[in-house]
C-alpha cells in the first residue's frame, strides 16, 4: 500500500502543478470546470486503486444505467 500511495502522491502532484501553472493562465471558467470535474473523478479512482476498495467503478455506472435498454435491444434483435 506504501508504494501505491507513493505513485499516487507523484502522479497526481505532478498533474496538478501542471495544471495549476497551465489553467491560471490559459483557461476560461468553463474549461477550468470540466478540467476540475474530470480531475475529481480520477482522483477518486487513483483512491480506489491505493486502498485497494471495491469502489464504484467507471463500468458499475455504466452498467446500472444501461442493462434494462440493453437488455430490451438484445431481445428485440434476437427475436
Amino acid at each position: 500500500m506504501v508504494e501505491r500511495s507513493i505513485v499516487f502522491a507523484v502522479a497526481y502532484g505532478l498533474v496538478i502543478l501542471h495544471d495549476w501553472i497551465f489553467i491560471k493562465s490559459n483557461m476560461g471558467k468553463k474549461e477550468r470546470g470540466v478540467r476540475y470535474a474530470l480531475l475529481l473523478i480520477a482522483i477518486y479512482m487513483g483512491f480506489d486503486y491505493v486502498t485497494a476498495s471495491d469502489f464504484y467503478d467507471l463500468y458499475d455506472f455504466v452498467e446500472f444505467f444501461l442493462r434494462e435498454p440493453g437488455t430490451a435491444i438484445v431481445n428485440i434483435l434476437t427475436k
